[in-house]
């Protein structure tokens, strides 16, 4: 018999069969929870990290940390567009360089990209 549980941690639907886990059933609220949850992560990091850059590229990350707080409650309506995340930074070769911000921007961008198409 299957079972379904929700992770309290990762708020994921999991499927148990025989008491051991067989796999993730991953709803719309899943997707956007997890795609807000990439994007929480970025702006963190640009909280933590913004004083590491230059002042352009400073000026530049809370502009887009901006965007980000207001994108996270509007991806509900999302219509499968691009983030724009890629594109915000893709002139500042310094924040470009930066790898770990640049693999969670594209984490979330390349998410965003395949698992908005389920959001209707």
């Amino acid at each position: 018999m299957i079972e379904f549980k929700r992770n309290k941690e990762t708020g994921i639907l999991e499927a148990y069969e025989n008491g051991k886990k067989v796999g993730d059933v991953i709803t719309m609220g899943d997707k956007i929870i997890i795609l807000e949850e990439k994007l929480k992560r970025i702006s963190l990091y640009i909280e933590k990290y913004n004083m590491d850059f230059s002042e352009t590229s400073q000026k530049q990350l809370l502009k887009l940390k901006d965007y980000i707080d207001k994108l996270i409650p509007a991806i509900k309506n999302s219509d499968g567009a691009g983030l724009g995340l890629i594109q915000a930074i893709s002139d500042y070769d310094e924040i470009c360089a930066d790898k770990k911000f640049w693999d969670l921007v594209v984490d979330a961008e390349k998410y965003y990209s395949v698992e908005c198409k389920t959001f209707d």
